[in-house]
Formats: structure tokens, sequence, C-alpha cells
């Protein structure tokens, strides 16, 4: 790698200068990682060439907003290309079949969400997992960006227990 410079000159005193350079490494982007997931928006630069976002021209320092899942293609002008593929998501996992704040007296109840990782009571819990424990309960669901919900519910059966007066009871 490098940038060179070659004269070749013939017989006849003919001189032909070449300047050329031998560039193998890839751009370099900062900003982003291959195969990640955020939930801010990110700003992302690179150190040489030009760039495509989602196969629209992008400038290096341009802040990215949306969500999306993005494919950025930066190539230098030697035609060496890095490619990073990232998802911006900025919203909170949707849970059904729970209500944060609810109380519940007919289980089973079970939890419904799309996302990786949820714990239940500080413990690994998997989506449609029935619950039929009386109990008071903490559900956190956490996605790949690290967006968290947080559900409180409290599953309880039993029926209130009433002292000071019998069922049925006439009092003066």
């Amino acid at each position: 790698e490098g940038t060179y410079v070659l004269i070749v000159t013939d017989l006849a005193g003919n001189v032909t200068t070449i300047n050329f350079v031998i560039d193998k490494t890839a751009p370099l982007i900062t900003g982003v990682e291959h195969n990640q997931y955020y939930n801010t928006n990110r700003t992302i630069t690179f150190n040489e060439g030009s760039a495509t976002l989602n196969s629209v021209p992008f400038a290096s320092g341009t802040t990215v907003t949306a969500e999306d899942t993005y494919v950025l293609i930066v190539t230098d002008l030697a035609g060496n290309e890095t490619t990073i593929n990232f998802t911006i998501d900025t919203t909170d996992p949707i849970v059904s079949g729970v209500v944060d704040g609810s109380y519940y007296n007919d289980p089973p109840k079970a939890a419904v969400f799309s996302e990786t990782t949820a714990t239940l009571n500080g413990a690994a819990y998997l989506s449609g997992t029935p619950i039929t424990a009386e109990d008071d309960y903490i559900l956190i669901v956490t996605d790949l960006a690290g967006n968290v919900t947080t559900i409180n519910f409290t599953i309880d059966t039993t029926d209130p227990v009433v002292t000071g007066v019998i069922d049925g009871s006439y009092y003066n």
C-alpha cells in the first residue's frame, strides 16, 4: 500500500510519469457497528470514499434519526468497501395479556410479546407462558435496542376475609 510515482524514460529521452496508489484498506466507519441495534440517534462518520444509506447517497457526519433497519455501504476510490447493517429502534416493547397496575382474580394469565428477553420477578420469562400463582408481579421486557417495558400486576384469587360481622346476621 502506498502512493507511487513511476517514471519511464526511453532511449530517445521521452519520459512518461505515472502517479498511482495501491490501497487495500477498506474505509473505517464510526458511530455504528455491524448488526447492532440502537435506541438513540446515530451520527455516522467515515474516513474516506463515498457512501449510500439504504441505496441513497449519504454524507459523513450525518445523523440518522428515523426508526428503520439500515444498510450503510462506504466505498473508497480503490473500490474497497465496508458494509454495516444496523437498526434504530426507539419504541418500547408492546406487551399484551397483562396490563400495568391491574389486579386479576382469574388466572392463568400470560404476557405476550415479540421481543427477545424478559424477566418475571427477576427470573427469565418466555412469551405466552401461563402465570397462575397468587403474587405481585413485575414483568420487564427488553428489546435488542435496549428499550424496556415494565408491567406491574397482581394475581389475587383469595376472597377477602371479613371479621366483626357474619353473613346474613342482624345487628342492633
